[in-house]
């Protein structure tokens, strides 16, 4: 079982070995070969709770999530990405406010506010990346 939350939850009771803010000092790949590691440990029936803030970690795990789903293109997907599906009823997720996260087969672990925070980064990154470059376009012409 992984019991996932999104920053400490005093209210909530930990399970098994407790694993804080990983992704600390770790850069965005290595988070990636750390999250391999820990499927590999929870596959094998070992009992983790992970504290993190990642959305690498958050979203590396819902690619292991959702390649769970039985079909041909997760068989050769799993291959090709060398993963191990990661049954999503073998994991619990909880937001900052003690709010239990909804974890799909299709989507992984929802985590609306991380997912917004990254939409407006995004959007906000595209937008001056856009203007700057036609208006540097607009003056070489």
């Amino acid at each position: 079982m992984l019991l996932i939350l999104i920053g400490e939850q005093p209210t909530i009771t930990y399970i098994g070995r407790i694993i804080k803010f990983p992704e600390y000092k770790k850069h965005p790949l290595k988070q990636l070969k750390w999250v391999k590691k820990l499927v590999k440990r929870i596959v094998r029936g070992e009992d983790i709770t992970l504290i993190t803030y990642s959305d690498f970690i958050l979203r590396e795990l819902n690619n292991y999530i959702m390649l769970s789903q039985k079909s041909n293109i997760t068989e050769d997907l799993l291959v090709k990405y060398n993963y191990i599906p990661l049954n999503p009823n073998n994991i619990k997720a909880y937001d900052l406010k003690g709010k239990v996260l909804e974890i799909g087969i299709k989507e992984g672990i929802i985590v609306k506010s991380l997912d917004e925070a990254i939409n407006k980064l995004n959007n906000s990154s595209d937008d001056i990346f856009y203007n700057i470059k036609e208006q540097l376009n607009n003056e070489n012409n």
